[in-house]
């Protein structure tokens, strides 16, 4: 029912596993040696489905791992050190596909990062809390390539503003909420050097509607493991 080990000969057990009717359901590890357990597996029908860490030696969880065969489906993290999870992390084929941040501390979800084989290639933020993306962030090859915000709070995408080598060239704004450009800015150096009034211009993109937080949240919800 359970084997205790001392993997580094001090005369003192750091290695708990735990069995029932024969197979290996849970292990305990003392990775430091200095009595408390920081690692928690979890197993079914002999492998590895969630991992859980202590990473400061508080005795709390402050990571949770949750695997599929060896690959990671999905990881949870404290990364603020406030005693609750602030990064949600999801996995496809051992690739990060998706990552959602409380930035603030403030116990509410508000940017989530997408990915495309490891590669940033998108963000959205909630900047005033309020429980909507309002923020878009588009990347290429790690740099930033374009923004798109929603100013007034429809949802809708009203601000577009293109980068080149990282650095913002332009930014055009539909001012009155129809869809259309009404404005267009120029920058060098960071500076606006030009502005001009547009006549019913049309978006330089496509661009989606904002979504809610809760929605991408629960859109990254997997199956529990059994208890």
């Amino acid at each position: 029912s359970r084997v205790d080990e001392d993997t580094n000969n001090d005369g003192k057990p750091d290695t708990f596993s735990f069995y029932e009717n024969g197979q290996l359901v849970r292990k305990e590890l003392d990775r430091k040696f200095n009595g408390n357990i920081d690692l928690w597996g979890y197993y079914q029908s002999g492998r590895l489905i969630r991992q859980e860490e202590d990473l400061r030696g508080d005795g709390k969880v402050s990571r949770i791992v949750i695997f599929d065969g060896e690959q990671i489906l999905r990881r949870e993290e404290d990364t603020g050190k406030r005693g609750r999870m602030d990064m949600i992390e999801t996995f496809s084929q051992g690739k990060i596909v998706k990552r959602l941040r409380d930035t603030k501390g403030s116990g509410k979800w508000d940017v989530v990062y997408y990915f495309e084989n490891s590669e940033l290639t998108r963000e959205e933020r909630d900047t005033d809390g309020d429980g909507f993306f309002d923020l878009r962030v588009l990347y290429e090859k790690g740099q930033i390539r374009a923004q798109e915000a929603d100013t007034n709070g429809d949802r809708r995408v009203d601000v577009w503003v293109n980068f080149v080598n990282g650095e913002r060239v332009e930014q055009l704004e539909d001012q009155n909420g129809q869809g259309k450009i009404t404005a267009r800015y120029v920058f060098k150096g960071g500076q606006v050097v030009g502005q001009e009034v547009v006549s019913n211009g049309e978006p330089p993109r496509a661009a989606p509607a904002f979504g809610t937080v809760t929605e991408e949240y629960q859109a990254m919800a997997i199956a529990p493991p059994p208890a």
